[in-house]
């Protein structure tokens, strides 16, 4: 029996190792891990998807909660098993294996820091929960899918992301350190508890990611759990386990210092890298593209006859952050393309998702606030002559506070 629970544990510990090790994430340092698991993995994920569930189609990509990423997490929990099943028949193992559990342990405690790190700074310059993008504001509630909801209201809070974020990265603190570990354990397992129940609710697809970041939290607390299980519920007098941590023997205290603080560095620098390089520390305040924003089509002229605005292909229509045009109708439907601005030749190329092109010349009256587009359509040159939308100026976007039920009246 005790072979059995070691076993299992080994298993566990093998399990969450190869996920820190394969599962992709867009490091900015260490930037070849997709690449090394589509190598390694790749050919093992199509051959599984297609003759053990019988997926026929199986996506190359790797990413997050798609097929490929299931089949991964499924043979890497299939490999996890076998490899502590013939690690238990080896003899050297049975030495060795509390030390490379605590070295496995550190690993894991360090990756778990830095995922908290990431995603916390990421709160805290709001480039996670973004400023909703206008064409999300003049999208109609019910149009939303409960993901964007979520995230654009979440986005529509500056405080609230910071509180967040500095939660998140406080925590990732605390793991590195022996003596603060339990308190930043148990803070990011009711950080991740909600941020699970968030991805199942609103259908965000993070979830299997999530559900690891928990998975890794519960492992590094689990040999606490007994003597926190006397304290708090047996409320009897109880002193956490000094959980041992492996360290090659040449690493006195000076060296063990350094080796930390250089890692903890590492650590900070991959998390804070995309805002070192951009300078963005706050993404509601930083600049937009040119011609970025909301614009409202006041006219619209078929081969230069003015025409009812209620017989226009398009209400509205957005220059998205990201590079993208989007176009609203009068039934509130929306047509995105992905969009290059040619500004020397007054010139929007569109490309739509069968990358087919469409030609726009412009000319934009910042003055007047007036944006024209000229193309042709069906061999009708159409004009839409558009107005600039304040959409910063919408109530969801400013910034609002009150004490009393009155003042918000």
């Amino acid at each position: 029996m005790k072979k059995l629970i070691q076993i299992a544990q080994d298993a566990v510990y093998f399990f969450a190792m190869s996920c820190v090790l394969f599962i992709p994430f867009p490091f900015h340092i260490f930037s070849s891990q997709a690449h090394i698991t589509q190598f390694i993995w790749g050919k093992a994920i199509s051959f599984t998807g297609q003759q053990v569930f019988g997926i026929q189609s199986v996506n190359a990509e790797i990413s997050s909660d798609s097929t490929n990423m299931y089949l991964l997490v499924f043979l890497l929990g299939i490999t996890a098993l076998l490899f502590a099943i013939i690690s238990a028949l080896i003899r050297i193992w049975t030495k060795k294996r509390l030390d490379i559990l605590a070295i496995i342990r550190q690993i894991l405690c360090y990756y778990l820091a830095l995922m908290m790190f990431k995603y916390g700074f990421d709160k805290v310059f709001k480039a996670q929960f973004y400023l909703p993008e206008p064409n999300t504001l003049y999208t109609p509630m019910g149009h939303l899918s409960k993901d964007i909801l979520f995230w654009s209201t979440m986005g529509t809070s500056y405080s609230y992301s910071v509180f967040g974020g500095v939660i998140e990265v406080m925590a990732g603190g605390l793991i590195l350190f022996k003596r603060t570990r339990v308190l930043g354990l148990l803070l990011i397992i009711g950080v991740m508890l909600n941020v699970v129940a968030i991805n199942f609710g609103f259908d965000i697809s993070v979830k299997l990611y999530s559900l690891l970041l928990l998975l890794l939290a519960l492992i590094l607390l689990a040999p606490q759990t007994v003597r926190m299980y006397e304290f708090f519920i047996l409320q009897k007098e109880s002193r956490l386990r000094v959980v041992p941590e492996a360290m090659p023997a040449f690493f006195n205290k000076k060296l063990r210092l350094l080796a930390q603080i250089l890692l903890i560095g590492f650590l900070l620098l991959e998390a804070l890298y995309p805002y070192l390089i951009t300078g963005n520390f706050n993404d509601d305040k930083f600049p937009r593209p040119y011609l970025h924003g909301a614009y409202e089509v006041r006219g619209v002229l078929l081969d230069n006859q003015t025409v009812a605005l209620n017989t226009s292909p398009v209400r509205r229509f957005f220059i998205h952050l990201k590079g993208f045009m989007i176009f609203q109708n009068f039934e509130d439907q929306m047509q995105d393309y992905k969009l290059e601005v040619n500004q020397i030749q007054k010139k929007l190329t569109l490309t739509n998702y069968q990358s087919q092109k469409k030609y726009f010349q412009y000319t934009y009256l910042p003055k007047d606030s007036l944006l024209t587009l000229r193309f042709t359509e069906q061999k009708q040159r159409i004009t839409l002559k558009a107005k600039v939308l304040n959409w910063r100026d919408l109530p969801t976007t400013k910034s609002q506070f009150h004490w009393t039920i009155e003042a918000v009246k």
